[in-house]
């Protein structure tokens, strides 16, 4: 089975296409028969760049301390003002400008902040060289 995905920037979503060939011997009729089988699925993007936008938002507070917010002055990014006003929205800061963190807020930072450092490690496996099957 093989399959390939494309990523559109405008629709946020992802286009996998998968494809399985059979190919049948058939000696009582002295032929062949090829079967393939195509499937395509668009599933929405789990990460879209608002989402993303907001995740780094929450990745510049310190969870170090209660008694430090941040403010988002108006002549930030529009894509930092806007993924503030988000988290606002989503009652995870204090001020539609940054503020404080709320609970939910503070606990979210935490798990993008986990999130983070785990992407960010280094591996903990080698991967197979390119075109080699990995051990199992």
């Amino acid at each position: 089975m093989a399959s390939f995905h494309h990523k559109p920037d405008a629709n946020a979503t992802l286009l996998q296409i998968s494809f399985i060939t059979v190919r049948l011997v058939l000696p009582e009729i002295g032929g062949t028969l090829t079967v393939t089988r195509i499937t395509m699925k668009e599933t929405p993007m789990p990460y879209t760049t608002d989402l993303a936008q907001e995740l780094n938002t929450l990745l510049r507070y310190d969870l170090t301390t209660n008694q430090q917010g941040l403010k988002i002055h108006k002549n930030a990014d529009a894509e930092v003002i806007a993924a503030t006003q988000r988290l606002y929205a989503k009652g995870l800061v204090s001020q539609a400008d940054g503020g404080y963190l709320t609970p939910l807020g503070r606990e979210a930072a935490a798990h993008a902040q986990t999130l983070l450092s785990i992407l960010v490690s280094e591996p903990k496996r080698n991967l197979p060289a390119q075109g080699e099957a990995a051990a199992v």
